[in-house]
C-alpha cells in the first residue's frame, strides 16, 4: 500500500511541479501585467457585442466580465513563452524590466496599449475605406 502511494506521488508530482523556467515565465507575465492587459482587451472586445445587441441587459455583460479570469490567460501563455524563449533569455528580459528603463516601459505600457488600440482602429477604418474606394473604382462594388 505504501509503495503504491509513493509511486502515485512520484507520477503525479511532475504535473504539479513548477520548473524554474516556468516560475520565471510567470514572474515576467506578472511584471508585464499580461493578465490585466488580457482583461483590458477582453473588455474592448465586449463593446462591439454590446452595440450589436442593445437588448441584452447591462447586468449580463457585467456578469460575463466577472466570469473572465485573467489568470486563465496567463496559464495559457506559459507554454507559448516556454516555446519561444530560453531560460537565459527570460532571465535577461526580467533583468531589463527590473531596470529603470524597464520599469518606465512597464508603467507606460497600459497607456501605450490603449493609444495603440485607437490607432489600430483608425487604421482599420482607413483600410476599409480604401477597399471600398478601390472596389468602386473597378466597378466591383455592386452585387
Amino acid at each position: 500500500m505504501r509503495a503504491l502511494f509513493a509511486l502515485a506521488l512520484l507520477v503525479a508530482t511532475p504535473a504539479f511541479a513548477e520548473t524554474p523556467k516556468e516560475k520565471d515565465i510567470r514572474k515576467l507575465l506578472a511584471m508585464t501585467g499580461a493578465g490585466a492587459m488580457g482583461a483590458q482587451v477582453m473588455h474592448q472586445m465586449i463593446e462591439p457585442f454590446k452595440k450589436a445587441m442593445p437588448n441584452v441587459p447591462p447586468s449580463f455583460w457585467a456578469e460575463f466580465a466577472a466570469e473572465m479570469k485573467p489568470d486563465e490567460l496567463v496559464e495559457k501563455l506559459v507554454p507559448v513563452y516556454d516555446k519561444h524563449l530560453s531560460a537565459q533569455e527570460l532571465k535577461d528580459i526580467i533583468k531589463f524590466y527590473e531596470s529603470p528603463s524597464g520599469k518606465k516601459l512597464l508603467a507606460a505600457q497600459p497607456a501605450i496599449m490603449q493609444d495603440s488600440s485607437v490607432v489600430g482602429q483608425e487604421w482599420g477604418r482607413e483600410i476599409g475605406e480604401r477597399v471600398m474606394k478601390k472596389l468602386k473604382e473597378k466597378g466591383l462594388d455592386k452585387k
